[in-house]
């Protein structure tokens, strides 16, 4: 890469989607690229057993892109992120999915906001690219669930009640240096936004532009009722870790009392009035809010009393 220029590394990390990792690597080639900024593209293979390493050598690199591949034995995304961030040659380096399709003008916009507002984080728009022929109506409260982010129509500073994800995500190579990788104890979810906790404490502003955008694909798989359950349930985990590290055992019991109150309270009746009505997506989005709930309480009482209270594949 030219001293002269900007350089980014965009880090895909995947586990046996080598059929979905082609047409997103070719996307990602597919990248508009300004006069002062190149990329790199680094696939994080993590523990594959179908022929991702095929499909990585199948995708033809762009002019200015280099396509590098690299295995990652340890378990866990946050493992592969981190190995990425390692092999990153970059001085940015962007997160992107391995079910993702970028808008040509990704990176440009993604650096356009990092220059504007001097911020040394940014993130951008994911969008949900639902099954062809699909004209199911999800519920907002289900939207986030498959990796949709709030869609704003202009740019604003990220913050406790908006925080990016890795799916559209670029950090300087410093901000590492500052604040550390991602957490590897987070065996589940949430490597994300606790890093983003990390970042937000070190005050270094964050910044998000609708003008980023990339498509997260959904397969009709994702909208069965019982997968979005199960990621809502997930979901609760890592704000469980956050809010004990935050507030404290008290603290945190009270919160825990108050969302479940919540619970009772309110969306098990919205829950129970969307039934007799017939609406089946707004039944869908409480059940998910409950499970979220659930979630968060089984997570709490594994990191109150790890020995009487034990969740199978969570880590605290």
């Amino acid at each position: 890469m030219s001293e002269n220029l900007t350089n980014i590394t965009v880090v895909v990390c995947t586990l046996n989607r080598a059929d979905q990792l082609a047409p997103a690597l070719e996307s990602l080639t597919r990248l508009e690229t300004a006069d002062h900024f190149s990329f790199e593209i680094v696939v994080v293979d993590n523990g594959s057993t179908d022929h991702t390493h095929s499909a990585v050598e199948s995708v033809s690199p762009g002019q200015a892109t280099t396509i590098r591949y690299a295995y990652e034995g340890r378990p866990g995304v946050a493992a592969a992120r981190n190995r990425g961030i390692a092999e990153a040659a970059g001085e940015w380096i962007a997160f992107f999915d391995d079910d993702q399709r970028a808008d040509p003008a990704w990176l440009v916009e993604l650096l356009a906001i990092a220059e504007e507002k001097a911020s040394r984080c940014v993130g951008g728009s994911v969008q949900l690219l639902l099954p062809k022929g699909c004209d199911r109506q999800l519920a907002t409260a289900c939207r986030p669930l498959l990796g949709e982010s709030p869609q704003l129509e202009a740019p604003c500073r990220y913050g406790r009640k908006m925080a990016p994800g890795t799916g559209n995500l670029m950090v300087h190579r410093s901000v590492f240096d500052e604040v550390g990788c991602f957490d590897e104890a987070l065996a589940v979810r949430g490597e994300d936004s606790e890093l983003f906790e990390r970042i937000d404490a070190a005050r270094i502003e964050s910044w998000y532009s609708p003008r980023a955008i990339v498509l997260h694909v959904i397969p009709a798989e994702r909208l069965h009722d019982d997968y979005l359950i199960k990621i809502a349930r997930l979901g609760g985990w890592s704000p469980a870790k956050q809010d004990l590290m935050r507030r404290g055992r008290l603290g945190v019991l009270v919160l825990w009392l108050a969302r479940v109150a919540r619970a009772l309270a309110v969306f098990f009746p919205r829950r129970l009035w969307s039934l007799v009505r017939g609406d089946r997506e707004s039944a869908l989005a409480m059940r998910c809010r409950i499970a979220a709930t659930a979630g968060y309480s089984r997570c709490l009482l594994s990191l109150l009393g790890p020995k009487r209270f034990q969740v199978e594949g969570f880590r605290a």
